[in-house]
């Protein structure tokens, strides 16, 4: 059931479960948890299907802090007349977690999201979330990634082609070579030789299933700094969650989805606090050479977990714009 915001702004939410075909050896059927955001005083213009980054989960999208839903993306976005779609990954949050975190693949992220975006499209489509309405099959979708889930988003959008535009939060293919341990730094020259022994190289850097982030990766560090707001700091607990070991690594490789990026050709919209994780702001474009619809937004003052800082919402009216600008399917 669709429930209001108790504070009257013209959204609504509701919670949905999505069936998942991939099959792991000896696990029961597996399944994905997702919360939808839409306007209720307007028809929608477009939709987001929002994936988290790394130790997040779903809610990092909708971050409350008591009555303020200035930090909440969906909420903010769903005023703004756009439906979200916000996503719990395979193993994260409310969805299904394999017993075996290493079978979890980039690969495999890419197609339950794809299998959940089919989903959700046929609900909205037929009327079939209650309370939303009908969704026009020429709403323009964008896949939007936040830091790890950009990655998620590039290799989704390679694989399927899916989206109409692309909004990566946070996320470039750079890396963070500076973390990687010595056994990995030796394989760099050997792209294909160090992708087959990623669950291997994962396992001996995190050592467990469902790692937690390591320390000094606590949400006021790498997350936040010292100009986010200590109410989005306080509600950004809510929102994390362990690691997926295999696409974590995977993202701090150089290099991490180079070959998918280079097939990008949809509009992008790419975003980077000026004190991000992401290295130069005005390098991110050349990730995507083959794109020609490039969009840079810089946050001032801003560290990696944009939606804390007071920019956020000079983001949300800049991604506001560019989503209506783009073609439908």
């Amino acid at each position: 059931m669709a429930e209001p915001n108790p504070a009257g702004v013209a959204y609504a939410s509701t919670t949905v479960e999505l069936g998942l075909t991939q099959e792991f050896p000896g696990e029961a059927a597996l399944g994905l948890r997702a919360s939808l955001f839409w306007p209720t005083q307007t028809p929608p213009v477009g939709l987001f299907f929002c994936v988290p980054g790394g130790a997040m989960n779903r809610h990092y999208f909708d971050l409350r802090a008591g009555a303020d839903d200035s930090f909440s993306f969906a909420a903010q976005m769903a005023v703004r007349g756009h439906l979200c779609v916000l996503l719990d990954s395979l193993g994260i949050g409310d969805s299904s977690r394999p017993q075996d975190s290493y079978a979890i693949t980039t690969a495999r992220l890419a197609q339950a999201q794809t299998e959940a975006l089919k989903e959700i499209l046929e609900r909205l489509r037929t009327g079939r979330v209650p309370g939303c309405p009908v969704a026009d099959a020429s709403l323009p979708l964008v896949g939007l990634g936040h830091s790890m889930g950009g990655m998620l988003i590039v290799a989704q959008q390679a694989a399927t082609r899916p989206f109409d535009g692309l909004a990566l939060l946070g996320f470039c293919t750079r890396g963070l070579t500076d973390f990687l341990p010595p056994q990995a730094r030796g394989l760099l020259h050997d792209r294909e030789a160090l992708l087959a022994r990623l669950p291997e190289l994962a396992l001996e850097y995190f050592g467990s299933h469902y790692p937690p982030m390591p320390r000094g990766g606590s949400s006021p560090g790498l997350f936040g700094g010292r100009h986010a707001q200590a109410a989005g700091i306080q509600a950004l607990a809510r929102a994390e969650d362990c690691l997926l070991p295999v696409p974590a690594f995977q993202s701090m490789l150089p290099g991490n989805v180079a070959p998918q990026a280079e097939s990008i050709k949809a509009p992008m919209f790419l975003a980077a606090g000026d004190r991000d994780m992401v290295g130069k702001p005005d390098e991110i474009p050349g990730n995507f050479p083959n794109c020609k619809d490039i969009v840079l937004h810089v946050l001032p003052r801003t560290g990696h977990a944009h939606f804390l800082f007071p920019s956020r919402l000079g983001l949300f009216d800049r991604l506001d714009r560019w989503a209506r600008a783009l073609p439908g399917p």
